[in-house]
C-alpha cells in the first residue's frame, strides 16, 4: 500500500478529533493479512502500513455475529465469531506497532469529494511519512492517557445544560457524569484520562498541544465553584 495523497479533516463543526484522509494505490484484503495476538484477546495484523485489529474474548454479536477467519503468523488459523473492532489507542497500549485511525480510499474521486472513505487504521510511521510528503505543516503528537480534543462547537451551552442537572439524577447516571466531565475538561483545556496511547494530529508549533502535555503531566484536578461538592467528587474520581 502506497500513499498517493493525504489531507486532514479538522472536523471544525463537530466534537470529533481531526482525522487523516489518505488516497492509496490499494487497500490490502483480509485474506492477505497475518495476525498476531497479545494479552489473549487483542488481535492485530499489519501489511505495508495498513492495520486491522479485533478485540475478542468470546463469541459475541460484533459485526452482526460475522465469522472472521484469521491467518496467524505462526501458521495457524483462528475463527472469531462476532468480535469487536476496538481502537488503535488500546492496541498501542498492549504493545503492538503504534497505529492511528484514518479514512482510506483507492478512488481519486472519493478523495476529492471528501466522503465514501473506508474507515481503517495505519501505522504511525506510515501516517508520519504521508503527512511529511503531503501535509508538511502537520505532525502527530503522542499523548499517553489522552482521549478527547477540542472541536469548535458551543461548549458553554452544553455545559450550562449539564450543570443544572439535580444532584440525585447526576449521582445515579454515570453517562451524565461523563458528559459533565467532557464539558468541564474541554472548557478548562484539561485532558480526559483513558489509559490508552493516542497519537493526535496537530499543526506544528501549536501552543494548545504543548499546553495539553503540561496539563497531562500535572494531572490537574477540576475545581469549579459552579459545581456542587458531590458533582466535583464524581468528576475528579
Amino acid at each position: 500500500m502506497k500513499a498517493l495523497n493525504a489531507k486532514v479533516n479538522w472536523m471544525e463543526k463537530y466534537a470529533n478529533e481531526p482525522h487523516l484522509e489518505i488516497l492509496v494505490d490499494r487497500i490490502p484484503s483480509l485474506e492477505e493479512l497475518l495476525y498476531d495476538v497479545k494479552d489473549e484477546y487483542f488481535y492485530l495484523a499489519e501489511k505495508d502500513g495498513y492495520v486491522r485489529f479485533f478485540y475478542y474474548k468470546q463469541p459475541d454479536e460484533g459485526y452482526a455475529g460475522h465469522h472472521f477467519h484469521l491467518r496467524m503468523k505462526d501458521g495457524s488459523e483462528v475463527v472469531l465469531k462476532g468480535p469487536w473492532s476496538s481502537n488503535s489507542g488500546t492496541m498501542n497500549r498492549v504493545g503492538f506497532t503504534p497505529s492511528i485511525e484514518a479514512s482510506l480510499t483507492d478512488e481519486p474521486a472519493a478523495f476529492e469529494r471528501g466522503y465514501t472513505f473506508k474507515a481503517g487504521a495505519i501505522t504511525v510511521d506510515f501516517a508520519r511519512k504521508a503527512l511529511a510528503r503531503f501535509v508538511p505543516d502537520v505532525s502527530l503528537e503522542r499523548f499517553d492517557d489522552y482521549y478527547w480534543t477540542c472541536g469548535l462547537i458551543d461548549w458553554a451551552r452544553l455545559y450550562d445544560y449539564v450543570k443544572n442537572i439535580p444532584d440525585d439524577k447526576f449521582k445515579n447516571n454515570r453517562k451524565l457524569a461523563d458528559h459533565l466531565r467532557y464539558c468541564m475538561e474541554i472548557r478548562a483545556n484539561i485532558p480526559v484520562v483513558s489509559g490508552n496511547v493516542i497519537f493526535n494530529i496537530v499543526k506544528k508549533g501549536d501552543v494548545y498541544s504543548k499546553q495539553l502535555k503540561k496539563d497531562i503531566s500535572r494531572k490537574k484536578p477540576i475545581n469549579n465553584p459552579e459545581l456542587s461538592s458531590e458533582q466535583l467528587a464524581i468528576v475528579n474520581s
